[in-house]
């Protein structure tokens, strides 16, 4: 009974600097990498992440530094926390390799290492199983989550992002509205993701998935 949203062909491509920058609103400036370099936003390529699942297909552009690598301000998310819900799990680092397939253990949720961490310009995302073979896992009350509720993030550098959840939504994973989710946005925001609906034992996949949209607090 465990997490996959289909979005097997995720990959990252280098693309042309403007790309970025027009995919962010045409803003330039500063970006910092995480081992502390910078360069202008003119100076470096674009990563476009490619992810589809249920025919739909949805192309997003990040930077990307020499080396290919992502460039991030903030530091890697180690732990969230939602009061209302009881939520204080720690936070792990996807293997990129898997996509977004979630973290082998259920009681941790897993951060899209391929995007923006929480903090950066754009939607970070986080994702978790919903139950496992043994019980309720990570994001067993993810659906809960109401609008106005508080999303903490504490980060690998002991900083902490704070988010406000906007709308949760449930979609149909054949109808997965992945431009809208991983979309580029102009400022911080957060997607915490999981699992809902009926499980199929055939296929083991659920019917539906459960994204709380969240913005900078």
């Amino acid at each position: 009974m465990y997490l996959d949203f289909g979005h097997t062909a995720l990959r990252v491509l280098i693309g042309a600097a403007f790309a970025a920058m027009a995919a962010f609103g045409g803003h330039s400036g500063v970006a910092a990498g995480r081992g502390g370099h910078e360069m202008s936003a003119s100076s470096h390529a674009a990563g476009v992440i490619e992810a589809s699942g249920g025919g739909v297909q949805t192309v997003v552009s990040w930077p990307l530094g020499a080396q290919g690598q992502l460039l991030s301000a903030a530091a890697p998310p180690n732990r969230v926390r939602i009061a209302r819900i009881g939520l204080n799990a720690p936070v792990s680092t996807l293997d990129p390799g898997r996509g977004l397939a979630g973290p082998a253990n259920p009681a941790v949720a897993g951060w899209f290492s391929q995007g923006p961490a929480p903090g950066d310009v754009g939607p970070a995302v986080i994702i978790g199983h919903l139950d496992s073979d043994h019980g309720p896992a990570v994001f067993w009350r993810l659906s809960q989550v109401r609008s106005g509720d508080e999303v903490i993030v504490t980060r690998a550098d002991g900083s902490t992002a704070r988010f406000a959840v906007r709308r949760v939504a449930r979609y149909s994973r054949a109808r997965f509205p992945s431009s809208e989710v991983f979309g580029p946005r102009q400022g911080p925001e957060l997607r915490l993701i999981t699992c809902a609906g009926t499980f199929n034992f055939l296929t083991r996949e659920y019917s539906d998935n459960v994204v709380v949209y969240a913005t900078s607090a």
